[in-house]
């Protein structure tokens, strides 16, 4: 492991320098500065806006260590509970990499409003004018409702890290580092009028879960849904009595219920199988 020379942090609001390890934030013991840039900044969020900074480049556990003293201290002092660790919802952003994501969230943007324009085949004429076009605006606006980065799909288990070289890379750069509370909610994206958020309940199918949500008029995909885990995976699970893949669901895990194929008229021949997959990729790369 590089040893760290020399570390100091800076709070993103205060910019004052607070030093590594065992020491309140806004205090300074043994830091040393420099006029050159550092070789790493890492913001940790959400709770305790600081910006971590290394003169050169270090090991994801050293970055998870300071990252998580300054994390439960910020906790402790503005609520006064313990920290309740969630490495499965552990985010670690490359702003390095922020272009990707840019051009995949405009990408996923662009299919949806041209989707947008064509009807929705409306057979038995159940379906108002109004809402023939209402599904794809309505992601449209749920999805606009986030920050997105590129998030490295890596381990942030930090008993893993230590244990394991495979799972303890060098980082140089920049980064967010974002430590999560252990969630009590399952989220619902897509066929429904607002995203639902709905308490985690062990027992609960994907079925259940749809069955507690106000779906929009048009029907949504009525076998498949797509699967956002907290640790970044993605899976499309089948969902109905025939396809029924009993999918085991996480606290945290966000549920993409995409389009019904046999109701939207694509003109436009957009591969739904692939918008649909961008956006789940998308809603992993959630910040905050």
């Amino acid at each position: 492991m590089v040893m760290l020379f020399s570390f100091f942090a800076t709070l993103l609001l205060s910019f004052v320098s607070v030093a590594q390890a065992n020491v309140q934030p806004s205090s300074q013991i043994n830091s040393q500065t420099t006029s050159s840039q550092p070789a790493l900044t890492v913001d940790v969020t959400p709770a305790a806006l600081v910006q971590l900074q290394y003169p050169q480049a270090v090991r994801l556990d050293q970055v998870m260590s300071d990252g998580l003293l300054h994390h439960q201290q910020a906790l402790q002092a503005s609520s006064h509970r313990p920290y309740a660790p969630y490495s499965l919802a552990n985010k670690l952003f490359d702003n390095h990499k922020q272009a990707q994501t840019d051009r995949l969230y405009h990408q996923v943007i662009d299919q949806l409003a041209l989707l947008a324009r064509y009807e929705i085949i409306d057979k038995n004429k159940t379906i108002t004018a109004n809402s023939k076009r209402q599904m794809a605006g309505i992601i449209i606006e749920q999805l606009k409702a986030h920050r997105y980065g590129y998030r490295e799909l890596i381990s942030l288990d930090f008993d893993l890290i230590r244990l394991d070289e495979q799972h303890n890379p060098q980082l140089q750069g920049s980064y967010e580092l974002q430590l999560a509370q252990r969630p009590t909610q399952i989220q619902v994206y897509g066929n429904v009028h607002q995203v639902a958020k709905i308490d985690f309940v062990a027992s609960r199918s994907i079925t259940d879960y749809l069955a507690l949500v106000s779906p929009l008029e048009a029907p949504g995909n009525n076998s498949n849904v797509w699967l956002i885990f907290p640790d970044g995976n993605i899976e499309k699970s089948g969902y109905a009595y025939w396809n029924d893949q009993h999918a085991t669901l996480a606290p945290g895990t966000m549920i993409f219920w995409g389009f019904n194929r046999d109701w939207f008229a694509n003109p436009a021949d957009i591969d739904l199988d692939e918008l649909e997959s961008n956006i789940a990729t998308l809603l992993t790369m959630v910040r905050g």
